[in-house]
């Protein structure tokens, strides 16, 4: 469905009859004024342009629309939305800073040791080689056992059926097939252990280097700058996601690149590398690492920091929402980026950041809005079969076949 030019001012953003004087509330008036305002003006981009738009509801495009909007109540509200920001951006580079302790005694330094005890590994090389080896070899073996350790949790609990109140809908269709999925661990295993450590050591550490990453046997940054590293990485990753995501919706270059993730319209934890090499740089890669490099973070919160987007990326395309459980109430899941995400494959319309207050912004995510959000979304609205509910890709028959 899309609305035309004429309309596409009335389309672009919903009346926001809630938004007073500022002599009325003081203290949100000026957020207030502000949200509506970016909201409002989004057309001024394309009218800017000197072209005609008419707004697709999603799949193939920059920027998808409903006709008409959800009305303006059904959004987040300006307290709602300032605490969607400000909390996670605060406890997620707290818990960060706390994961860093954890791993450096325990992990990080035995790892440490145990290269410069062997001679194969350390004893005949220059400093900065013996730096080089480390730095690639304990990159993989981390991505690794992340992988292992997450995906094979996922792939557990769906066997066994033990959280299946947890499980997001899927219809018969939207389970993966055997083909995609051997496809799907076949090329993460070439990148892993092929293509990655080429890169690592000849691309990535240099670069690293270049931007005064310290040697691996420094010892850690104060918290207060762990914590701005951190709170840094997260920003970057969500703009630059965000943005880049977008991009790759746009119609002209879809199909030849973003298509390929989206093979997977009801998603599992594995799913979340199986992309075009084009967005596994520029979508993946680049938001990703932009922080720890432009701050020059020692090598030990680099690791930490790539082993928890890993466990985010798995979490959020696995098919699990955890909110309501013990987990969710203290921070420690990802459910609500995993049921805003999940929205985006399989229904493919909007939803482009890893959570929503920039969909918000930039007017990206009405058809989340329209089904109740992540409430709607895990109570089932506007399911039609009763059978979506719990429906496993190991455990059921579908288009997977999977099940023996």
């Amino acid at each position: 469905m899309v609305c035309s030019f004429d309309e596409e001012e009335q389309c672009a953003a919903p009346s926001h009859p809630n938004i007073v004087s500022p002599s009325h509330h003081p203290s949100l008036s000026f957020l207030k004024f502000g949200i509506a305002l970016i909201r409002k003006n989004l057309p001024l981009l394309h009218r800017m342009s000197g072209k005609k738009k008419a707004y697709a509801t999603g799949g193939a495009t920059f920027t998808p629309r409903l006709t008409p909007r959800p009305q303006s109540e059904k959004y987040p509200q300006p307290l709602e939305l300032l605490y969607n920001i400000v909390v996670p951006y605060t406890r997620a580079p707290l818990l960060s800073v706390l994961f860093v302790h954890l791993i450096y005694p325990t992990l990080y330094l035995p790892a440490l040791e145990f290269c410069k005890s062997s001679p194969y590994l350390w004893n005949d090389a220059e400093k900065q080689n013996r730096d080089k080896v480390f730095y690639s070899a304990s990159f993989v073996v981390m991505k690794f056992v992340v992988w292992i350790l997450v995906n094979g949790f996922f792939y557990l609990i769906e066997r066994e059926g033990w959280f299946d109140r947890y499980k997001l809908d899927r219809k018969a269709a939207q389970l993966p097939s055997k083909k995609l999925i051997i496809e799907n661990i076949t090329h993460v295993f070439i990148g892993m252990f092929v293509t990655g450590p080429p890169l690592l050591y000849f691309v990535l550490y240099p670069l690293s280097k270049h931007f005064g990453m310290p040697p691996s046997d420094s010892p850690l940054p104060d918290n207060k700058e762990m914590f701005v590293i951190f709170a840094l990485c997260y920003i970057l990753n969500d703009w630059g996601f965000y943005w880049t995501h977008r991009l790759l919706h746009a119609a002209p270059i879809y199909k030849y690149i973003h298509k390929q993730h989206h093979m997977y319209t009801g998603t599992v934890s594995f799913a979340a590398e199986h992309a075009h090499i084009v967005e596994i740089v520029l979508s993946n890669y680049l938001p990703t690492l932009a922080g720890v490099l432009v701050t020059g973070a020692h090598p030990c919160i680099v690791f930490a920091w790539i082993a928890i987007r890993l466990q985010q990326t798995y979490e959020v395309h696995s098919g699990y929402c955890f909110r309501g459980s013990l987990l969710y109430k203290i921070g420690l899941t990802n459910s609500d980026g995993a049921a805003y995400h999940d929205f985006h494959h399989t229904k493919n319309s909007g939803n482009f950041g890893g959570g929503m207050y920039l969909d918000y912004f930039f007017g990206t995510m009405d058809s989340y809005v329209k089904i109740g959000m992540a409430e709607g979304l895990t109570s089932g609205v506007g399911r039609k079969d009763p059978d979506d509910a719990g429906r496993s890709y190991l455990r059921d028959t579908g288009r997977g076949k999977l099940k023996k």
